[in-house]
């Protein structure tokens, strides 16, 4: 059966047969069966990938340096998931903070511009980073408001500043 998916029956008419029921095999659907997506919950720890990790991190380039609408949201997110990957992950660290502050999330910016710097409190990428800190430390998070361009339905989803 295909992972996500339970099947359930279609309402049939009764029909008054001697034959046995039929039985599914290898996920195939009987006639007058129905699929039904079913949630599935993340799993709470993840082993460490690389690779997975350095696709996401990818993707979520292209999605920070298009910055246009939704998508440092959509970077946001895949940094989030290259970090899971890879915790420690230094340049994932950075481009959440990075999103997060095109967002306007300034306080979740500072947390992992913080975690960057307990990971590689020196070099160059941590004196850019300290001073970020220092420029932006009473900075509130902007209030998001929701956008209307077509999808109503999903108010905020879109969280530019």
């Amino acid at each position: 059966m295909l992972a996500g998916l339970s099947a359930q029956t279609a309402p049939t008419p009764k029909a008054s047969s001697s034959r046995p029921p039929q039985t599914a095999q290898n996920g195939d659907a009987l006639p007058g069966q129905v699929f039904t997506r079913t949630k599935q919950k993340r799993p709470a720890t993840v082993l460490p990938d690389p690779g997975r990790a350095e696709h996401d991190l990818h993707v979520a380039h292209f999605y920070f340096h298009r910055g246009m609408g939704d998508d440092y949201a959509a970077a946001l997110g895949r940094y989030k998931d290259a970090l899971r990957y890879s915790p420690k992950n230094l340049t994932a660290i950075a481009g959440i903070a990075a999103s997060s502050a095109k967002l306007g999330e300034w306080s979740q910016a500072r947390e992992y511009w913080r975690m960057f710097l307990k990971l590689q409190p020196s070099g160059k990428q941590a004196r850019k980073i300290r001073k970020l800190l220092a420029k932006n430390a009473g900075r509130a998070n902007a209030p998001r408001r929701p956008c209307f361009h077509g999808l109503l339905q999903y108010p905020n989803h879109c969280f530019q500043p």
